[in-house]
């Protein structure tokens, strides 16, 4: 008996040995192609199943899930106010811009370009004339408002193209040797000598044009106003200057007769009586008669004084630039048994200058 139970426990030991020698043999033996694909269905199979178990679970918990109703209705009345206040509000707009004239308003501002000038000019402002189309128009009602346009432009033309005052006056030896005592008198500080300085020399300009272009005689010369008028009547030979012109005139406008008149040549009793010490006019009668005092002279008074004096130049070169006759003769020598004593006197004072 207890041989046949060893016997029998011997062959149970060895079967397990030869079992698990198979299921070595098994397990070290390769896969083939068709059981890893078996294999892949059985993986592909319980993660189908686990993933099922998982959305049924959040779908659970999800349809637990109680989301607060909102009643939008208020919101929508708000909605509806609002797009009526902008379909308003741009119909307005519509109906505004349909309404204007934009015709008329280019016309308008077309007038207003063209008075610019006659109005810097009632204000003492003379303006250069190659910058006067940076320059727009203003509704200017007082000397004071026109200091302060004028103040504007000066710092830009420094700033923008690092010009002065003297920068533009026409280059000539003449304006040169001018601009050089215009200069020596500034270091000196010396502004009511400048501002008289300007005037004389704008006078010079005026006569100058009398006497070589229109050939008149010392004593024939037109002064003041008349000289003004006649200055912009002579030698429009092209249509530039016609225009230019033209656009001057405008400050006729500013005169109760309507004549063409400028501050500058005024007489005492036709200034105007809102000018006081802060805010002097640029008056040849006032600085020449001794009427002005040193101390209400500023540099900005000055600068309105050159600008003045470089506007006549300026005029005065556009309207000789083609005058053939204007050359000759002022190149043209003569012999002092030629000339009038009246022509000799002038001649003198020009080469003094």
């Amino acid at each position: 008996m207890r041989g046949k139970f060893m016997i029998d426990c011997n062959s149970e030991e060895k079967n397990k040995k030869e079992s698990e020698g198979v299921t070595i043999e098994i397990h070290s033996k390769p896969l083939s192609i068709e059981e890893v694909r078996v294999n892949f269905q059985k993986i592909n199979l319980d993660i189908s199943e686990k993933m099922s178990s998982i959305a049924e679970a959040s779908l659970k918990i999800l349809s637990q899930i109680e989301i607060p109703k909102i009643d939008f209705r208020p919101m929508l009345s708000v909605i509806d106010k609002i797009t009526e206040s902008y379909s308003y509000t741009f119909k307005s707009i519509i109906d505004t811009f349909s309404s204007l004239d934009f015709e008329k308003y280019r016309k308008d501002l077309e007038e207003l370009d063209k008075r610019k000038i006659a109005q810097f000019l009632h204000y003492d402002i003379y303006p250069p004339l190659l910058f006067i189309d940076e320059m727009g128009p203003y509704e200017i009602e007082n000397q004071k408002e026109a200091n302060i346009v004028l103040m504007e432009y000066l710092s830009l033309w420094e700033e923008k193209y690092g010009r002065t005052v003297y920068d533009f006056v026409p280059k000539s030896l003449k304006t040169y040797k001018e601009i050089c005592q215009l200069q020596n008198l500034e270091q000196l500080k010396m502004y009511k000598t400048m501002v008289m300085f300007c005037c004389e020399r704008i006078e010079n300009v005026l006569a100058k044009l009398q006497i070589q272009e229109q050939e008149k005689k010392q004593s024939e010369i037109k002064v003041s106003q008349k000289s003004f008028r006649n200055f912009m009547d002579s030698l429009n030979h092209d249509e530039y200057l016609k225009e230019l012109i033209s656009h001057i005139a405008y400050i006729s406008e500013y005169h109760d007769k309507g004549f063409r008149e400028i501050n500058l040549f005024k007489r005492f009793e036709n200034l105007d009586e809102e000018y006081d010490e802060g805010t002097l006019p640029l008056n040849r009668n006032l600085f020449m008669h001794g009427l002005v005092d040193e101390k209400n002279v500023n540099y900005l008074m000055v600068q309105k004084a050159i600008l003045a004096y470089s506007f006549f130049v300026q005029l005065y070169v556009l309207k000789t630039k083609n005058s053939k006759k204007s050359r000759i003769k002022s190149l043209r020598r003569k012999g002092i048994s030629r000339m009038s004593k009246s022509q000799r006197r002038f001649h003198a004072n020009e080469s003094r200058n």
